[in-house]
């Protein structure tokens, strides 16, 4: 494409979200637009990790993008009445501050990613005076009742049924952007050995469950330790959990009597070994349950590589890779025993859960599309075609 085709397709966009950190959904999608040429600055809240300084107004150099930070009240209990406190007095520190960037910035396009309810009006006004399309991109789908939310220029989701959510919402068509959950496969990617097992002292024919993610009830926890009672203390399948959450004393306690090893969440960067340490992965609350702590847990699953032990529906373009199982602890544990005495359907499973990461949940794939329908590239066909 000529420079000036280039730089005509650049636009200025405009990011407002509460968290906006290393790691977020929000700077995932912005550096990434960042890096198609587009210039993209940021409003959002101070001290969105653990001993951050919360402080006042600010602006910083965010790898390369600005943003302005604004304070909040943080909830000591981030749900309930706290949360709103929060999220109330979020909205009421970057709203002039929203307003102005708006109006200095002159953006294309104003984008909150899993904004607060109490955050929609100024994002909805910020975009009106700037003449600029408004996009919200949900994580949390209990806005999706919201009134307001309908009022926006697009709407994205990332979900297996995103498609179907959207429109129960009675979100405009034109409106709707139902997207994959998406995972960048080439950070994550199959491994032939993972590095952990000899750090956990595993024997060479153990075949490891592994459950990854957010130490919680609502994740099938329970249900998981209970299905691992079912299993001999020293046979061959070991169940490994690694995440955090309110569950972990009680895990901790059953490492002593149960065929279970606890690991912590690791970096980033080590990943890829946790998740290449699975012969087999369980996702005892389904494929479409959300996880605070692995917002893409099912679509990192798939580009591992192995095959996925889930309870719940499975879309028909992932039932090569995933293997349905009942929910209660006899059916898990039977599933577990089923798949880990047959190493060749391990085999074939894992590699359809390879490719379909790569042809449905690729985040290169994913984010270029959504460039597209939010208008701010041309269709591949339509540039060539110009």
């Amino acid at each position: 494409m000529p420079r000036a085709s280039r730089l005509a397709a650049a636009r200025r966009i405009l990011f407002f979200s509460e968290n906006f950190a290393a790691g977020s959904v929000a700077e995932e999608l912005a550096l990434w637009l960042a890096g198609r040429g587009h210039r993209v600055e940021a409003v959002a809240a101070a001290g969105t990790r653990a001993g951050e300084p919360q402080g006042w107004w600010r602006v910083e150099e965010h790898r390369g993008i600005r943003v302005t930070r604004c304070p909040r009240r943080r909830a000591h209990l981030p749900r309930g009445l706290g949360r709103e406190l929060q999220d109330l007095s979020f909205a009421m520190s970057s709203a002039p501050v929203l307003l102005s960037r708006a109006r200095r910035f002159r953006p294309h396009l104003v984008a909150g990613i899993d904004p607060a309810g109490a955050t929609l009006p100024i994002l909805l006004l910020a975009a009106r005076r700037a003449a600029a399309q408004s996009w919200v991109h949900l994580g949390d789908r209990a806005l999706l009742g919201t009134p307001l939310l309908r009022r926006a220029g697009r709407v994205s989701l990332a979900s297996f049924d995103a498609a179907a959510q959207l429109e129960a919402a009675e979100i405009g068509e034109r409106q709707r952007l139902p997207l994959p959950v998406w995972a960048d496969t080439r950070l994550l990617h199959p491994l032939p050995v993972s590095p952990l097992r000899d750090s956990l002292g595993l024997e060479p024919d153990a075949i490891v469950a592994l459950y990854a993610g957010s130490l919680e009830p609502s994740q099938g926890i329970d249900r998981l330790v209970a299905a691992a009672g079912l299993l001999p203390a020293n046979g061959a399948v070991v169940f490994v959990v690694a995440g955090r959450g309110g569950s972990w004393a009680g895990l901790a306690a059953a490492t002593h009597h149960l065929p279970l090893r606890l690991l912590p969440w690791p970096r980033l960067a080590n990943l890829n070994a946790l998740l290449g340490l699975a012969d087999l992965h369980l996702l005892p609350a389904g494929l479409d349950t959300a996880d605070p702590l692995f917002p893409a847990k099912a679509a990192a699953l798939l580009a591992s590589g192995r095959p996925i032990l889930a309870t719940g529906r499975v879309p028909p373009p992932l039932a090569g890779a995933v293997l349905p199982m009942a929910a209660d602890p006899e059916g898990i544990a039977a599933a577990i025993i089923a798949l880990a005495a047959a190493p060749l359907e391990r085999r074939r499973h894992g590699a359809a859960a390879r490719q379909a990461a790569q042809d449905y949940h690729d985040k290169e794939r994913v984010f270029r599309r959504l460039e597209v329908a939010l208008g701010l590239r041309d269709a591949p066909g339509l540039a060539a075609a110009s």
